[in-house]
């Protein structure tokens, strides 16, 4: 059997696919450089981020979110702040459906197949925690996370 050029596109996008999903902060990319300049903040002052819909706040707050649970040292270039183990961290949401639809989503995404657990409340939209494994760690015992 032989392969044309477009099988081999899709063999090759698919692939792309699964590396993606198998560790997405390592394909992160800032949306903004109000974003970069967040991040870079972080550790030495308290920062309030305004700015207008679609600027990237969801999706580059939630990458923040994921690689600092994550127990990650850098994100796109920026150094991180370090917490040691077993992070927790809380996500505060102007309302419930912009948690469930883009806020929880947005951490999915960048999650991706990175070992994590999800636990529900009052069906799959309702969750009230996510664990994450930490880098590093070989524990498949979540309560370790």
């Amino acid at each position: 059997m032989t392969l044309g050029l477009a099988d081999l596109a899709v063999a090759a996008a698919e692939g792309a696919e699964i590396e993606r999903r198998r560790d997405p902060l390592k394909w992160f990319h800032w949306k903004s450089w109000a974003a970069k300049k967040l991040a870079e903040t972080l550790t030495r002052a308290e920062v309030y981020w305004h700015a207008g819909n679609r600027s990237g706040k969801t999706y580059s707050s939630a990458a923040l979110a994921v690689a600092m649970l994550r127990g990650e040292d850098e994100l796109d270039g920026v150094k991180l702040p370090v917490f040691g183990r077993r992070v927790t961290g809380i996500l505060i949401c102007p309302s419930y459906k912009q948690g469930a639809g883009a806020t929880i989503q947005a951490i999915r995404d960048l999650l991706g197949d990175w070992p994590h657990t999800e636990a529900h409340a009052g069906g799959p939209d309702g969750v009230s925690s996510i664990h994450v494994q930490q880098r590093g760690e070989r524990s498949q015992n979540r309560e370790r996370w």
